[in-house]
C-alpha cells in the first residue's frame, strides 16, 4: 500500500487505497472489465460448444479456462459491490 505524504510537513495525507475509495475506482476500470469479460465469456462458450459438438469432450484445460473466467468475473462483481458499499456509506454519513 502506497502512502501519500505532504511535501512541506511530511504528514500522511492518505493511503492510495483510501484515495481510490474516496473517488471510486473510475470508469476506465469498468470499461476494461467489460471489454475483456464479455468477449472472453462468448469465446469460452463457443469453445465449449465446439468441443461438445465435435465430440472431443471437455478436458481439464476447458475446466481450467472456465474456472479462470469465473474467478475474474467474481472479482469484478466484488469490486462493483465494494464500490456500492462505499457510496452507500458516504451518503449515509454525509446526509
Amino acid at each position: 500500500m502506497a502512502v501519500i505524504y505532504t511535501l512541506s510537513t511530511g504528514d500522511v495525507l492518505s493511503t492510495r487505497s483510501e484515495a481510490a475509495h474516496e473517488h471510486g475506482i473510475g470508469w476506465h476500470v469498468w470499461v476494461g472489465v467489460i471489454v475483456t469479460i464479455i468477449p472472453a465469456t462468448l469465446l469460452v462458450g463457443l469453445r465449449f460448444i465446439a468441443r461438445v459438438t465435435s465430440r472431443a469432450g471437455l478436458k481439464e484445460d476447458d475446466w481450467t479456462i472456465f474456472a479462470a473466467l469465473v474467478s475474474v468475473a467474481s472479482h469484478a462483481w466484488t469490486l462493483h459491490l465494494e464500490e456500492g458499499n462505499v457510496q452507500w456509506q458516504r451518503n449515509r454519513f454525509d446526509g
